[in-house]
């Protein structure tokens, strides 16, 4: 997948175009990505991408793996592989203008596998009732201190009005429709989205090398994602102590209410330079982890046990057409914004109508289910 991370606003003084690097390396069997950008003014107009760069990553062995460009400013390994434990890796990236630019030699951190991942109905300290996901994990070599956690959730839809039948147009000219039995799925939906914030965790003031209910994602109980049956797939990514520092700088400066306040960094140093001038700036930091993942799934009755479903997101009123607003059954079929709900009894010829939306998942989510979805 094209992972869409926004990259970030960094004001200075006087607004320079810096380089802005941000790649992860894991011990995932996957073709990996770099994406390159360039810092921009907050007026500028969103980011510059940074095309025509080389690529290519080193590890101590002197193994080399190369990258190419698949979107601007992401640029994708040629081949799938894997960090292994013990060798250390390096970044180097070549700009279109002539400028090279490295990183520091990163190993890979010791593996810490996710114990357990579940869900706990829990209410806020600003009284909203909902459902906490924790994470427990613990490394028994106390090697591994910091984490990093990312997650993706997926949620099935059910569309509330959805009929086995629907119109169909067989001419224009007359205008004629036809009802007929669906052929495709539109009752059962399915949609994932991507966490877009930095969760951190560390155990370095801990004894014992533990984490133990750790919330990695809060949701309310009226967020139309519990309404039917959820899934969340946590990554948890195993750093070293630079990348957790680095990580939290950046969290703690985007978090600020306004880029600019005095207490304003303005810069955060990371792990990587340029070749030819050391006091170039450079934002951004290559980051070698292990990953350990983890996937839950939850019905909305498993936490709550009583009171009223989250809302369908759309407000569905059904309709009998012809109506002021569609003057004909046939237009409506034909814009394709109103679908087939009943036909009235005779001696009526009216039909009801319902917004598409409420009939038929598939206006706004996806009927494929996903390998992974267990019911």
């Amino acid at each position: 997948g094209h992972s869409c991370t926004e990259p970030f606003p960094i004001v200075t003084q006087n607004f320079e175009s810096v380089l802005v690097v941000e790649a992860t390396l894991t011990d995932e069997n996957i073709q990996h990505q770099v994406l390159l950008s360039r810092s921009y003014e907050l007026e500028g107009g969103g980011p510059k991408f940074e095309s025509n760069a080389h690529v290519m990553l080193k590890d101590d062995a002197q193994n080399v793996y190369d990258f190419q460009e698949s979107f601007p400013g992401t640029y994708v390994s040629t081949q799938p592989f894997i960090a292994q434990p013990g060798r250390t890796y390096q970044l180097f990236v070549n700009t279109a203008d002539g400028h090279s630019y490295s990183s520091t030699g990163e190993k890979l951190p010791q593996s810490v596998p996710i114990d357990t991942l579940y869900a706990e109905k829990e209410t806020t300290v600003d009284n909203v009732e909902g459902v906490e996901f924790y994470v427990d994990t613990q490394d028994p070599t106390g090697n591994s201190k910091y984490y990093r956690y990312t997650y993706e959730e997926t949620y099935e839809i059910v569309a509330p009005y959805w009929t086995s039948q629907e119109y169909i147009i067989v001419s224009d000219e007359p205008p004629a429709l036809e009802l007929v039995n669906r052929t495709t799925e539109a009752r059962y939906c399915y949609r994932t989205q991507l966490s877009n914030t930095i969760v951190l965790a560390n155990t370095s003031g801990y004894v014992e090398n533990k984490i133990t209910r750790f919330p990695v994602r809060f949701i309310p109980r009226d967020d139309y994602m519990l309404r039917n049956r959820y899934s969340l797939f946590v990554k948890q990514y195993t750093q070293s102590v630079e990348a957790h520092n680095y990580l939290k700088s950046l969290a703690e400066f985007s978090g600020s209410e306004s880029p600019f306040t005095e207490s304003q960094p303005g810069f955060i140093d990371g792990n990587i330079t340029s070749d030819q001038d050391d006091k170039e700036k450079v934002i951004g930091f290559f980051e070698v982890s292990s990953l350990s993942t983890k996937r839950a799934f939850i019905n909305f009755r498993d936490i709550f046990e009583d009171g009223p479903y989250p809302k369908y997101p759309y407000s569905c009123q059904i309709d009998t057409l012809p109506s002021m607003e569609r003057p004909s059954v046939y237009e409506a079929v034909k814009f394709d914004d109103w679908i087939y709900a009943s036909s009235m009894p005779p001696p009526s010829t009216g039909v009801l109508m319902v917004y598409k939306p409420c009939g038929d998942c598939t206006f706004w989510a996806d009927n494929q289910k996903p390998d992974f979805w267990i019911d």
